[in-house]
């Protein structure tokens, strides 16, 4: 059992004392602090219980390592957000329960061992869920995120996991068919939300090879995730843009666009081939686009829009865009992580300098990607020291690959 208190003066009720010019003269003021806190608020307990196996064989050449656990945290304490109308953005409180269980695991081995050359190979793999058994009296849910007019957002409820993601989804009819409407576009269904992924991965882990051959060594570490998801309104604004060399997409005939000509009241009017000329010579225009679905009476829809009204209406800020596949995305990736190469001096070479060793590394980090699902970010360009934040990605530096050279003695 772990006990955690509040961040230090975060639970203290203060005010900011200023003045108010008045026609009679300043008057003295108080305002509360924007993150309010909570004279009330009791520390959070953890409850861990956690088991495992350790076993070698073979003369320590295979082994594994399991361990499974479960805890629950009572009273977390979080910062909610709140009305405006109360006089701050956020109050501190407990939050109620959360139930985690999970387990860690690891396989080692020496595939080859000998005079000359051994080879040492250890695979981690780690799974966690965390759920809500509660929440506090007359919350709801907690909101770690909130973005675009509440058009993204990062929750707690409860009885689901923590960290699940909740968008505004297309609209649909009984019959489950999409709603374009009469701009040729699809109709954002403001009235609900869709959970459409959470920001917690589902495996994570590594494989690490460290090889000895004669005066030479090289480890190599590789890292991966897989599954969750990371919200990203930078990408959606970027696709809306057409940044991308995905959203050539309905650009052109070449890349499936349609083609049409504009009629007299303005209206596009679908041709039957890109050969097709305009009765009146009207310009023929190759980037039209006829959305899956139906109107608000049911017929299947015959309206056409064009690439450019697409991607910069569906792909733009707001609640009223495509937000279910536009601003969140899977997260999976395999990486070279790190890389060293490393030659150890004779013994010999050494003894008029009184130096034992001498090693020349040549170091590489965050070197590649063998895999990944995110296509236009680094998958982990996420920000932010809080858990919470590394599935959010808001603008960031482009990703570093390092490469270095380190000498290391020993005397």
């Amino acid at each position: 059992t772990v006990g955690n208190a509040p961040p230090a003066y975060a639970s203290a009720i203060t005010y900011t004392q200023t003045t108010l010019p008045t026609s009679t003269g300043p008057v003295p003021s108080l305002s509360v602090q924007p993150n309010a806190g909570n004279n009330q608020i009791r520390p959070e307990n953890k409850y861990d219980a956690e088991a495992g196996l350790e076993v070698n064989m073979l003369k320590n050449r295979l082994g594994f390592d399991f361990t499974y656990y479960n805890s629950r945290v009572i009273d977390q304490i979080v910062q909610l957000t709140v009305p405006a109308s109360t006089g701050a953005i956020s109050k501190l409180i407990n939050a109620g329960e959360l139930r985690s269980t999970g387990f860690e695991a690891s396989i080692h081995g020496r595939p080859v061992s000998n005079k000359n050359f051994n080879w040492d190979v250890v695979l981690n793999i780690g799974s966690n869920k965390t759920k809500v058994r509660k929440l506090g009296n007359g919350v709801k849910e907690v909101v770690y995120f909130s973005g675009e007019q509440n058009a993204a957002r990062v929750v707690a409820v409860e009885g689901e996991r923590v960290g699940d993601i909740y968008v505004y989804p297309r609209l649909t009819n009984n019959k489950g068919e999409y709603v374009i409407g009469s701009n040729g576009l699809y109709v954002i269904d403001n009235s609900k939300y869709m959970k459409v992924g959470n920001i917690m991965p589902r495996l994570i882990g590594g494989i690490s090879n460290s090889i000895n051959w004669n005066r030479f060594s090289l480890e190599c570490m590789i890292d991966y995730r897989f599954g969750g998801e990371m919200v990203s309104p930078a990408v959606k604004y970027n696709i809306g843009a057409g940044m991308f060399q995905s959203t050539m997409q309905f650009r052109d005939a070449e890349h499936g666009g349609l083609p049409y000509y504009l009629d007299n009241a303005g209206v596009r009017v679908l041709l039957a081939s890109h050969q097709s000329t305009a009765p009146a010579g009207q310009q023929v225009q190759h980037d039209g686009i006829l959305l899956e679905g139906v109107d608000a009476t049911g017929t299947k829809n015959n309206t056409l829009t064009d690439a450019a009204s697409y991607y910069m209406n569906m792909y733009g800020w707001g609640p009223n865009s495509l937000n279910e596949n536009g601003m969140v995305f899977r997260n999976s990736y395999v990486k070279m992580r790190e890389l060293v190469v490393t030659y150890k001096l004779p013994a010999k070479n050494l003894k008029k300098a009184l130096i034992n060793e001498v090693h020349f590394s040549l170091i590489g980090r965050n070197l590649f990607y063998f895999y990944r699902t995110l296509k236009h970010i680094d998958p982990e360009t996420a920000i932010g020291s809080s858990w919470s934040r590394q599935g959010i990605d808001e603008g960031s530096m482009a990703a570093n690959r390092s490469i270095g050279f380190a000498i290391r003695a020993r005397f």
